[in-house]
């Protein structure tokens, strides 16, 4: 009997067992709540600072047709197509080409708007230029900017991509 109470202030002893206190419980939580706040201000700004994303009325359908629509940029990249969005001067431009040389555009529909929200969408009205490009006069804001369109070639093949572009603060405040 005396040699387990001996051991147990022993034990007392080389662990220094003390209380657990206010001030220990005040650390623990600050540690906990500090580590989680962290990691979420952390993964807000990766979030920011990364792509956008889709915008979609229901993920789950987009999703069945992700691999369709993978496979048809790989045939029209296969082809030599691209499909650029410029911006300047109030004026949307979208570019066609065909193995870098311009291709015409037999007919062109459009819509824009920011990635995230559909607040500032709206449809574009396109001009025909006959070299490969189409023009839509529009103001916007500076910051990220999406433009949905679907383009018909000349020749009849169709294409509807997401091209996006920025306005500059600069381009923003000129037409201010």
């Amino acid at each position: 009997m005396k040699s387990a109470l001996n051991m147990t202030t022993l034990l007392d002893t080389l662990l220094a067992r003390k209380s657990f206190t206010g001030m220990h419980m005040l650390a623990v939580m600050l540690v906990f709540f500090g580590t989680i706040i962290s990691v979420n201000l952390y993964m807000a700004r990766q979030a920011m600072e990364s792509w956008t994303g889709l915008v979609v009325e229901n993920s789950y359908v987009a999703s069945q047709h992700f691999n369709d629509d993978v496979a048809e940029r790989e045939r029209l990249a296969g082809l030599g197509y691209s499909l650029h969005a410029t911006y300047a001067n109030e004026t949307l431009t979208i570019h066609l080409a065909r193995s870098g040389k311009p291709l015409a555009i037999g007919s062109i529909e459009g819509r824009v708007g920011r990635p995230v929200t559909a607040m500032e969408d709206r449809d574009l009205t396109f001009s025909l230029t006959g070299d490969g490009t189409a023009r839509s006069a529009l103001k916007l804001g500076a910051g990220l900017w999406k433009a949905d369109v679907l383009v018909r070639t000349a020749n009849g093949e169709m294409m509807e991509r997401g091209l996006r572009f920025i306005v500059t603060e600069a381009e923003a405040e000129a037409v201010q």
